[in-house]
């Protein structure tokens, strides 16, 4: 859009855009944000913006607009998509660094092209190799390689961060999304995760209700069920209790009679939460 610009609307867009790159303060997001925008209007401010984009690398900064910074950077040509391409090799295997930000630089890579993408690969396996990483850095790490068509790796990341005795209702509800997000092979993993955190009494409220959320998402035999809970527990009339999987099945109930008066609904028990009993 901007490199349609003409007469006095260019000349006060490079103004503007000029005036933040040399301002001191001004943060990095919006330093990305208008060399990208000048890169955009013209060919000579390219060696400009370059220097600004490796500014932005040379932080090392979590903060900072890192994967944008190399991507805006390698897209300038063949020596700067080298350039780029080694900053976020770099920031991929520095331990220093969070998980978050080392698998974005890791996936930021395997953006740079199909030459990039073993490399990235072979990053974010190191990085679950390391010493004991924990839930939350497991399922980053899960999602990192999911995103790099590892889905067969991420599930296996994925059970062990649930299985990891430190994990918390909070990293089962997000390790449960992702195993959702992995494919239809995966729905019943998940399916099973999200049951347990609605009958666990450790979930807060917004897990359960979350959880509820997603098995409605997942469909049969999930959906009914779920979403009676859900409506239940939005309005306050009941507290709602989920049955294992391994006790849910087709004609299979928790054994409740059939005519109980029970207002609490096991989710997939055919027999007492029946929305047409």
């Amino acid at each position: 859009m901007l490199a349609n610009f003409d007469g006095a609307a260019r000349a006060y867009a490079v103004e503007s855009l000029m005036a933040l790159l040399d301002d001191p303060v001004t943060p990095d997001g919006d330093l990305v944000e208008a060399a990208n925008g000048l890169v955009e209007i013209g060919v000579e401010f390219h060696d400009r913006c370059a220097d600004v984009f490796r500014a932005v690398l040379a932080g090392g900064s979590e903060l900072s607009p890192f994967r944008d910074a190399a991507l805006a950077l390698a897209a300038l040509g063949a020596d700067q998509l080298a350039e780029a391409a080694d900053a976020l090799a770099k920031a991929a295997g520095d331990c220093r660094f969070s998980a978050m930000h080392r698998t974005k630089a890791a996936t930021g890579l395997a953006k740079l092209g199909p030459q990039y993408r073993k490399v990235a690969a072979d990053l974010v396996r190191a990085m679950a190799a390391e010493f004991s990483p924990g839930p939350h850095a497991l399922r980053i790490i899960a999602e990192a390689l999911a995103d790099l068509g590892l889905r067969v790796q991420a599930a296996d990341l994925l059970r062990k961060a649930l299985s990891d005795p430190s994990s918390t209702t909070n990293n089962r509800y997000w390790a449960a999304q992702t195993f959702a997000e992995l494919g239809s092979e995966y729905r019943a993993e998940a399916a099973g995760v999200y049951l347990g955190l609605v009958e666990d009494p450790r979930s807060e409220s917004f897990e359960r209700a979350g959880a509820l959320g997603r098995l409605a998402e997942l469909g049969e035999p999930y959906r009914d069920s779920a979403v009676v809970a859900l409506r239940r527990m939005l309005t306050g009339q009941v507290e709602h209790r989920v049955i294992p999987p391994s006790r849910r099945g087709h004609g299979r109930s928790c054994g409740t009679p059939a005519r109980s008066t029970r207002r609490t609904p096991h989710i997939g028990c055919p027999d007492c939460w029946n929305p047409k009993r």
